[in-house]
C-alpha cells in the first residue's frame, strides 16, 4: 500500500511558490506607482521572476502612474498646506472647520500641528522615491527566494510557505482598513460636491499618505512573515532529517508534517 501512497505524493504539483502567493499584492501596488518590476511566470514550478528593467512596460506603467498621482498631490500639498490659489471660482471659501480648530488652540499648537502635516505629506515624495530606487533589490530578493526553493526541493523538502491569510486577511485588516478610517476621517468635513476639483484633491491629499505607507509597510511586514515560514519549514526538515540519522525506537517521528517526512523518504531512493 505504502508503494502506491509513496509515488502519488512525489508526482503531486509543486504548490504556489512564495514569489507566486506574492504576485497579486505585488501587481495591486504597481497600479499604486509603488512597484516597477516586471513579471514572468514560471508555470512548471510555481513561480514567479521578477526583473528591473527600464524598458519594460511595467516600469513605464509604475513611472507614469508615480508621476500623474505625484503631480496632483504636489498641487494638493500648494493648496492645503500653503494656500497658494486664493478662494474664489473653482476654489471654495476657507474651510470653516480649519476655522474652528484655529480657534480653539493656541498658536504655537496650531503651527505644530501643520507642520506635523507639511512633513508627513512630504515623505510621500520620498517614499516613491526610494521605491524605485530600491525595486532591484527587491526584485533580486524575491528571485533569491525561488533559488533558495528550488535547493530544499532538491534535497527533498517541498516548502510550501502559505501566505494566503496573511496576505489576504491580516494586511488588509491591519494595514490598509485603518488607512481607510483616518483616510475618510481626513477628508470628510473636506469635500464639497460643488467643487469637483477641489473635492478630488480633498480625496487624493487624505488618502495618499496613508495608502502609501501601508503598502510599503506591508511588503516588509511580508517579506518578516516568510523569513519566518521559511525558518520554520528549514528547522522542521532539520529535525527530520537528524532523526533519520539517528532513529530511536522511543522517540517520535519530529513535525507535525507526515506528508513531509514521506516526501523526503521518496526522494532519498
Amino acid at each position: 500500500m505504502c508503494s502506491k501512497i509513496l509515488p502519488r505524493l512525489n508526482q503531486r504539483l509543486p504548490s504556489a511558490g512564495f514569489t507566486q502567493q506574492l504576485g497579486p499584492f505585488l501587481k495591486l501596488s504597481r497600479w499604486f506607482g509603488r512597484c516597477p518590476i516586471g513579471f514572468e511566470t514560471i508555470v512548471k514550478k510555481s513561480k514567479i521572476q521578477y526583473s528591473f528593467n527600464l524598458t519594460t512596460t511595467s516600469f513605464f506603467l509604475s513611472l507614469i502612474l508615480a508621476l500623474l498621482l505625484n503631480a496632483v498631490f504636489a498641487i494638493a500639498i500648494l493648496k492645503f498646506q500653503h494656500d497658494v490659489f486664493p478662494s474664489g471660482g473653482m476654489w471654495p471659501p476657507s474651510n470653516p472647520t480649519d476655522e474652528v480648530v484655529k480657534g480653539r488652540v493656541t498658536d504655537f499648537l496650531y503651527s505644530l500641528i501643520n507642520s506635523i502635516a507639511t512633513w508627513s505629506a512630504y515623505i510621500v515624495f520620498v517614499d516613491y522615491f526610494f521605491g524605485f530606487l530600491k525595486a532591484p533589490e527587491l526584485a533580486n530578493w524575491l528571485n533569491n527566494w525561488n533559488t533558495i526553493e528550488d535547493e530544499m526541493n532538491q534535497i527533498g523538502f517541498q516548502t510550501e510557505v502559505k501566505l494566503g491569510r496573511f496576505v489576504y486577511i491580516f494586511i488588509p485588516l491591519f494595514e490598509f482598513v485603518p488607512s481607510m478610517i483616518f483616510g475618510i476621517l481626513d477628508v470628510t468635513e473636506q469635500i464639497n460636491p460643488d467643487y469637483v476639483i477641489y473635492s478630488f484633491l480633498t480625496v487624493i491629499y487624505g488618502f495618499m499618505p496613508y495608502v502609501s505607507y501601508a503598502i510599503e509597510d506591508s511588503k516588509a511586514l511580508v517579506m518578516l512573515k516568510c523569513l519566518q515560514l521559511g525558518f520554520h519549514r528549514h528547522a522542521e526538515a532539520g529535525a527530520i532529517a537528524e532523526w533519520l540519522e539517528h532513529p530511536s525506537l522511543s522517540a517520535e517521528v519530529p513535525g507535525s508534517n507526515i506528508r513531509l517526512w514521506l516526501e523526503f523518504l521518496v526522494n532519498q531512493h
